[in-house]
């Protein structure tokens, strides 16, 4: 199937904007790796190839990479702003200028995301303010909120253990009643709140470890 128009002016103006800051390309997924931090940029087209959705993302080696989702992992960019629509577009003028007013949009907001999040630490802040965001502008009740897997065991790599806890926690709640269990996250709560340096040491390198051998930065 040939690219679609809008898909196809949409990996033009990514590429202005995201090659020089060091990002690779594979299809229209855009990537590279700055201090340690996993950086994304997806695309996705529907199959009434009228409707799409961008998602962007950022994850520390340290919350262990099994698997690189080329086409949902990381925040919808349509949570935080409107996206520009393709549904009325014929002509590929059409689709070149909704890729650029698309364009404008990762410049303004997704680009200053990436070039700050360089560390675990600024992840992990950011990560939350990512939350707190959604949660404004689409004033859900705050007491629904469920820290992520991946935002807990990111905690753990910052040392930040209370809230790595209430989210491995939250995570048990959820899996109450499922028939497939997590009981590791018990274990990994107990030597969370006894702060058995160590394992929590050991941890963090295990998933840096896994983490390379998924990017292809070392061999198993």
């Amino acid at each position: 199937m040939m690219t679609h128009p809008f898909v196809k002016a949409y990996v033009s103006v990514c590429k202005a904007l995201l090659f020089p800051l060091g990002f690779k390309r594979k299809g229209s997924y855009f990537y590279r790796i700055i201090n340690d931090i996993y950086q994304s940029l997806a695309i996705r087209l529907y199959s009434d190839r009228e409707s799409y959705t961008v998602t962007f993302g950022f994850a520390p080696l340290s919350c262990g990479i099994e698997d690189i989702d080329t086409t949902s992992a990381g925040c919808a960019l349509a949570s935080f702003v409107d996206l520009p629509s393709i549904r009325n577009s014929t002509t590929e003028k059409d689709f070149r200028a909704a890729a650029e007013e698309l364009g404008r949009l990762i410049f303004t907001y997704v680009v200053p995301l990436f070039k700050r999040v360089t560390s675990d630490e600024i992840a992990l802040s950011e990560w939350k303010r990512l939350d707190e965001d959604i949660y404004k502008r689409h004033q859900l009740d705050k007491s629904t909120y469920i820290i992520d897997l991946a935002l807990a065991i990111m905690a753990i790599a910052v040392g930040d253990y209370d809230f790595a806890i209430k989210g491995l926690q939250q995570q048990i709640d959820c899996d109450a009643g499922r028939a497939i269990r997590l009981p590791d996250y018990e274990s990994m709560i107990e030597r969370l709140r006894i702060r058995d340096m160590d394992w929590i040491n050991s941890f963090v390198r295990e998933n840096e470890r896994i983490s390379r051998i998924t990017l292809g930065l070392q061999k198993e």
